[in-house]
């Protein structure tokens, strides 16, 4: 059974931490944990009629999540993490939008829902265009191909965006670059869209669709392996792809190496666990993959500059 919730409802629940309302631009960051959800959301008008949303979110419970849009919206969405399933209850239509996938929506008029399930943490970008946007900016129906007179829909498959985008969820929301890094990323992220919209998918000359499908397989089974040991050689095994391919295939699709990438993900869950303050340094760096505290501690202090005991003294920027 799914607990049914508006977005208003989701909104309305949320604790407002920032928000910023001048000259034109407005942004309000919005945190939770409550019985039904727990994380974030960052909502901002980066432009006249051009609208940012990025929600990360765990669900407590099954959820269905409620809306309704009168006037005509053109939406780019992008889920770095998670699932959902959203329900067209005027097409009847029902969509799964997964991870790494992207989709562009033009809707006359929409009445949906989206289903997510409990556990899992979800983190996707909206980016949304008013009518009024869309009556000024006519190329993007040509560049999409899409006709006005009916609402139309493509979805395809990127495992760029993981990498590309993520440090919109990073970045630490309050200075004074705040307005100029929303509206860079915002545009980027929409020309970014465009650009592959046509292809539905990145085209690597020296790579099939299967080693992509390999390459991916890899990415996900280091996600799942921080506290592992793990080599190129086992990960090759596992992915059934020969070591130079794999090295070379991950930092061409990823732009970055297996090693940065594996080591990225080990410093985002050490963080994560001593804000926590329940874990020594010492079983932090065991849980996250690391022989002892002094090599934890010392690759730590190469990346960031401060010793990770010092972290909640710091202000600190995951890239």
């Amino acid at each position: 059974m799914f607990k049914k919730l508006t977005r208003e409802e989701i909104v309305s629940q949320c604790n407002i931490i920032r928000s910023d309302n001048s000259d034109g631009y407005v942004k309000e960051e919005l945190r939770e944990d409550n019985e039904f959800f727990s994380g974030m959301m960052v909502r901002s008008k980066v432009g006249e009629g051009m609208n940012l949303l990025l929600s990360e979110i765990t669900p407590k419970k099954d959820l269905e999540i409620s809306g309704v849009s009168e006037g005509e919206v053109l939406k780019f969405t992008a889920v770095l993490d998670g699932k959902f399933v959203k329900k067209d209850f005027i097409s009847e239509e029902e969509i799964e939008f997964s991870e790494n996938e992207i989709s562009v929506e033009y809707l006359k008029k929409e009445v949906s829902s989206v289903f997510v399930k409990k556990g899992k943490l979800l983190r996707y970008i909206h980016i949304t265009f008013s009518q009024k946007y869309l009556e000024k900016n006519d190329y993007l129906f040509s560049e999409l191909n899409y006709r006005k007179d009916r609402s139309c829909y493509t979805k395809f498959y990127n495992p760029v965006i993981q990498t590309q985008f993520k440090d919109l969820f990073d970045y630490s929301y309050g200075d004074d670059l705040e307005r100029m890094f929303l509206r860079n990323k915002t545009v980027a992220l929409m020309f970014f869209i465009l650009k592959h919209f046509k292809q539905k998918k990145l085209i690597y000359p020296d790579y099939s669709e299967d080693d992509i499908a390999r390459l991916e397989k890899a990415r996900l089974i280091l996600k799942d392996s921080i506290s592992q040991k793990m080599t190129i050689s086992l990960l090759s095994k596992k992915v059934a792809l020969n070591e130079f391919k794999l090295k070379k295939g991950f930092k061409e699709v990823y732009n970055q190496t297996i090693y940065s990438y594996l080591q990225e993900l080990r410093f985002e869950k050490a963080i994560e666990l001593i804000k926590e303050e329940e874990y020594s340094i010492g079983k932090v760096a065991e849980m996250v993959g690391y022989k002892n505290q002094s090599s934890f501690s010392s690759a730590f202090m190469k990346k960031y500059g401060f010793l990770p005991k010092n972290i909640g003294k710091q202000k600190i920027v995951l890239n």
